[in-house]
């Protein structure tokens, strides 16, 4: 019985740093989150239409801003990622 509450205890001291590594994980996720909003608020415009020249143009500052939203889509994905593994131990 002793041996069994021992192993008990240990489980249980564990238990705070999981829960600090699970609630830092949530918040990252957040953060990105936050990150991505702001991204998103400043989207410039898609297309230059130059007149008598078609077709439009595809708008540089457009390409660089999709690919930084590309990079943090994928740093939310990990980010959920880890918060799931957290939660999950």
């Amino acid at each position: 019985m002793s041996a069994a509450r021992t192993r008990l205890a240990d489980a249980q001291t564990q238990i705070p740093a999981l829960e600090a590594t699970a609630a830092a994980a949530v918040q990252r996720v957040a953060d990105v989150n936050q990150q991505i909003d702001a991204h998103r608020a400043n989207e410039p415009i898609k297309q230059i239409v130059i007149p008598g020249r078609p077709p439009p143009l595809l708008n540089p500052l457009w390409e660089r801003w999709n690919q930084r939203l590309a990079v943090l889509l994928q740093q939310r994905n990990q980010a959920q990622a880890s918060s799931a593994a957290a939660h999950a131990r």
